[in-house]
């Protein structure tokens, strides 16, 4: 990039790390959308998943590319062609995609992480508390624990 007034490499260094602003002409194609008018816009899928917001828009090869990011699925990746994105409204502050096009399957409830198993239900039968401390009827806490006959002792010998 040259500029009229930048006429040395001196000149030009003290650019460096500057932004540059220039005005938008005023015309443009019709269905065509500048990137911070795509940034910050909703997006679902044709199903109705949320599936997040834009939060960058870059090129990859010929064509641009949405990152879509805090749904449920994490980032997504959508490319910016009329397969995939069958709705753009950035004035309605939406972005519908094909699901299917973009290779999503269902999600499927998954069980949170941390969650006590049914192990821990029958921890509490056996005599332990929630602290992890011994009950009546309860082994000690500093027997060892019981090896695969059930004995209490090592599985080695």
């Amino acid at each position: 990039m040259r500029f009229r007034e930048v006429r040395t490499r001196d000149a030009a260094d003290r650019l460096r790390d500057v932004y540059l602003e220039a005005r938008a002409p005023a015309s443009r194609e019709a269905d065509s959308f500048y990137w911070h008018e795509i940034v910050g816009i909703a997006c679902l899928t044709t199903h109705g998943e949320v599936l997040g917001t834009v939060e960058d828009v870059f090129r990859a090869g010929g064509g641009e590319v949405y990152a879509v990011r805090g749904g449920p699925r994490g980032e997504v990746l959508v490319p910016a062609v009329r397969g995939v994105v069958t709705e753009l409204a950035p004035a309605e502050g939406r972005m519908v995609v094909d699901a299917d096009a973009l290779g999503l399957e269902d999600l499927r409830p998954r069980r949170p992480r941390g969650r006590r198993s049914s192990r821990g239900a029958a921890a509490v039968r056996a005599g332990v508390d929630r602290s992890g401390a011994a009950g009546e009827g309860a082994a000690p806490a500093d027997a060892p624990p019981p090896g695969p006959d059930g004995d209490g002792g090592s599985a080695r010998t």
